[in-house]
């Protein structure tokens, strides 16, 4: 896997010099900030910002979609959600009174879209300026920790894929739908269900606009562009003027621009809503659709007051991302509901009754959901949810633990929301959440943990503490640690090594993996076996405490799906790992599978011969079954594990030649890295030697212990003649 990995250029580079420029570009980036925000405004107050706008969204925001699936990227590059909500909110900045009434032209949407990319990215810079004062090392981690999450609340949308998130927020608030019913006029579904109207409304438009300008550019004449043009978007006007003041040295492609640049001044009504015409998608009443609307809109002017310093951080865009334009209403990005639903439910939980009601099903939806995950993804699991228990004297409560096999995952669910002062960075809050969300779950696991490990080696007083789980936890070979949110926290959760150099986490208490509810639903589908999944979890909750990473969880995924998490000659470098971008094979599986594009999933790298190994031991079910999976999944990547089976066969041809010589066997020993515990001994010979293959399987096992230093081997037997079999005996030794 080395070898596939590139080490950056500017790590390369003189240090000091790089970080000079960067501070000097800072400077001059937060020198141009206040005449950016300025330059925004004039554009507005001279094109129409609704026009400029809708194309913005839909070139940077919306895959064009073939028959082979959605494309790799958008037709803008660099746009991302968060630039178009800014410049929406500062349309809003502006009366429509003060708005331009022009159409926006080509050169109008590169000034928009260089100002608006330019302001994001000065913002920022006026935050790394700040990093410049800190001196005391804890105080510049906790500020990069505090930039993460700045980052993550100024640019960062997903919190899981559209399918899930829709499931997810329906079944989350459906019983709140009778308490916002009578607050609102409407229910959370209702809300949902509208939301995902304009999205489909959209995207159908934009798919139809898409063929329509296809056929007009299929058109190899100036005459046949422009009369196909007129035909398919506007049928009642006549293109013979048009096509007499066309200049005759014009050539096709400078026409076909003019064309799409008229198509595009219709983006902004392409990107409107009439109430009643949701209401005939839904099937919802026309008042209830008002009321979804109202409440999601602003009128032009709103935020004229607003200090646009908080934009950046706290855009009020994020949870009213409508506009009211009186007969309908314009919403240039509706998936941003969906982003911001979990906020947009907080604000609309206008009473003590609704906010005690909203906090308690969030913990009560969370806790069953982990549950019902776990059993998904575990079948033959032993799933068993809110467990109270004792320890000197005080009682304690977890909320899921799960044991297959030898192998026991403790979950804990919390549902407690990021406030919006944590979300802008605030110290304190931070911090504070960093404790509840991270800390003390992992503090309440890990108690757990210790327990279980103390009952596994027989300790009688541990066996008894565990009495309210059962009599089948004490034969565990390992535990899996693992927190769930309702919320997206884990730009800050994977961060193990900055938390500890921050001093906000105590150097006895290693982090189990934190993550989303939504992201682990995406690891169990992807992963699908439960074997793979727990060593997901398992390497998961591991390389977050050596390595330094900046990826999401859907990054790790796809990390982890081409390397298996064996990566032990990164590990020893500890190089800052960048991982981002590794989720897109990921992405667009399930964006394509939402739009109906059926695929086959990403697969984890895997050798054929190995794959069978492990099938037969599950199928099998032997106990400690799962422990040999593990251990051969940490023991190879899938280049590693094609050594092997190439080694395997050439032990077998010297079995075959030597099977005469019973002083020499076949053997292959693969001591993995010292972070792996169990060392993997392969005993090749010919059928002449099956009756005493077990006590040869002994002797060789003590010599693989004492030659590796491992206190475990793990033995895998083949026998020459039954070669298409996956393995003759498997097993063992121990120190």
């Amino acid at each position: 896997m080395a070898d596939r990995l590139a080490v950056h250029p500017v790590s390369m580079a003189d240090q000091a010099a790089i970080k000079d420029e960067l501070v000097a570009n800072a400077a001059f980036q937060v020198e141009a900030f206040p005449q950016l925000q300025a330059d925004l405004l004039t554009l507005f107050r001279r094109v129409h910002p609704l026009h400029l706008i809708a194309i913005v969204g839909q070139y940077g925001l919306f895959a064009p979609v073939s028959n082979q699936g959605i494309a790799d990227g958008t037709l803008m590059e660099g746009i991302q959600q968060h630039h178009v909500e800014l410049m929406q909110a500062f349309a809003l900045a502006l009366s429509d009174a003060e708005w331009g009434v022009s159409p926006a032209t080509p050169k109008d949407v590169e000034q928009a879209v260089d100002t608006v990319k330019a302001l994001a990215d000065a913002f920022h810079a006026r935050r790394f300026l700040e990093a410049e004062n800190v001196e005391e090392k804890s105080e510049r981690y906790r500020l990069m920790l505090r930039e993460k999450i700045r980052l993550h609340t100024q640019m960062i949308r997903n919190w899981g894929h559209f399918g899930q998130v829709v499931d997810i927020t329906r079944r989350l608030y459906l019983p709140l739908d009778p308490l916002l019913r009578e607050a609102h006029g409407f229910a959370g579904t209702e809300l949902i269900s509208v939301a995902k109207a304009m999205l489909d409304l959209h995207q159908k438009r934009s798919s139809a606009r898409f063929q329509q300008l296809q056929r007009v550019f299929a058109e190899q004449t100036v005459r046949g562009a422009v009369s196909r043009y007129y035909a398919l978007f506007m049928p009642s006007e006549d293109p013979a003027p048009f096509l007499a003041m066309l200049p005759a040295e014009w050539p096709l492609d400078t026409v076909r621009q003019r064309l799409l640049a008229h198509a595009d001044t219709q983006l902004a009504r392409q990107a409107s809503y009439a109430p009643d015409d949701l209401a005939a998608t839904t099937g919802l009443p026309a008042g209830v659709v008002n009321a979804v609307l109202g409440a999601l809109a602003f009128a032009p002017g709103a935020l004229a007051s607003m200090d646009r310093e908080h934009l950046f951080l706290g855009n009020p865009v994020w949870t009213v991302p409508a506009i009211d334009l009186g007969s309908d209403y314009f919403v240039p990005a509706p998936q941003s509901i969906f982003s911001f639903i979990h906020a947009i439910m907080r604000r609309l939980a206008t009473t003590p009754e609704l906010k005690k009601a909203l906090e308690r099903r969030r913990a009560e939806f969370l806790e069953t959901e982990l549950a019902e995950l776990l059993a998904e993804a575990l079948p033959g699991a032993q799933v068993q949810s809110d467990i109270a228990w004792s320890l000197d004297g005080r009682r304690y409560q977890t909320d899921v633990v799960a044991k297959l096999d030898r192998v026991v995952v403790i979950a804990e669910a919390k549902s407690a929301a990021l406030t919006e002062a944590a979300l802008r960075g605030a110290p304190e809050r931070v911090r504070k959440h960093v404790g509840e969300l991270i800390v003390e779950p992992s503090q309440q696991s890990l108690r757990l943990a210790g327990l279980i490990e103390r009952a596994s080696g027989g300790d009688a007083d541990a066996r008894a503490i565990l009495t309210p789980f059962g009599d089948d936890f004490f034969d565990v070979d390992e535990v899996v640690r693992l927190s769930v949110t309702l919320d997206d926290f884990s730009i800050i959760a994977s961060s193990e090594p900055e938390l500890r150099l921050a001093g906000w986490l105590p150097e006895d208490v290693p982090l189990g993996c934190t993550m989303g509810i939504a992201d682990l639903a995406a690891v169990v589908e992807i992963l699908g076996d439960p074997a793979r999944i727990i060593h997901y979890l398992a390497e998961r909750q591991r390389i977050q405490k050596t390595l330094q990473i900046l990826g999401d969880e859907m990054d790790f995924l796809g990390f982890y799906l081409e390397t298996g998490f064996n990566i032990a000659a990164i590990e020893r470098n500890r190089p800052r790992l960048s991982i981002s971008g590794m989720s897109a094979e990921i992405d667009r599986w399930f964006i394509n599978r939402e739009i109906g594009r059926m695929q086959p999933p990403p697969r984890f790298a895997i050798d054929h011969y190995f794959a069978k190994v492990m099938d037969a031991v599950r199928r099998h079910g032997e106990p400690g079954w799962l422990t040999i999976t593990l251990d051969l999944l940490r023991a190879f990547d899938c280049d590693e594990q094609a050594e092997v089976v190439k080694s395997l066969g050439q032990l077998r041809k010297e079995a075959i030649r030597r099977r005469n010589d019973r002083e020499r066997t076949a053997t292959l020993l693969v001591t993995p890295p010292a972070n792996r515990r169990t060392a993997i001994l392969f005993h090749v010979y010919p059928q002449e030697y099956a009756a005493e293959r077990h006590q040869l399987g002994a002797k060789l096992g003590a010599w693989a212990l004492e030659t590796s230093g491992r206190h475990r081997c793990l033995m895998i037997g083949r026998d020459t003649s039954r070669w298409h079999e996956p393995y003759s005996y498997i097993g063992f030794a121990e120190a």
